[in-house]
């Protein structure tokens, strides 16, 4: 899962390991849904998707230039929509 690599590149530090511990969860796309689930639960995504959307160089090195996060007019919306 792309995103989940790009979302432990920009969290806190000791953040991803608290994903990467949990023995219930064992494929990256479980670890990005538990984020999703503690960043509704901590109200904390709509913060998050600011951050990310604002981290273009991350955004340009994970993704392709015609991806939506990358594309400034509908990846505005996204914290709208959090």
């Amino acid at each position: 899962m792309q995103i989940l690599k790009f979302i432990f590149k920009v969290q806190f530090i000791n953040t991803p390991f608290r994903y990467m511990l949990l023995k219930s969860v064992t494929t990256d796309t479980g670890r990005g849904r538990a984020w999703i689930r503690s960043s509704l639960n901590e109200h904390s995504l709509e913060r998050y998707i600011h951050y990310l959307i604002s981290d273009t160089t991350n955004l340009s090195l994970s993704y392709e230039s015609w991806a939506f996060l990358r594309d400034e007019e509908r990846a505005s919306m996204l914290p709208t929509m959090a």
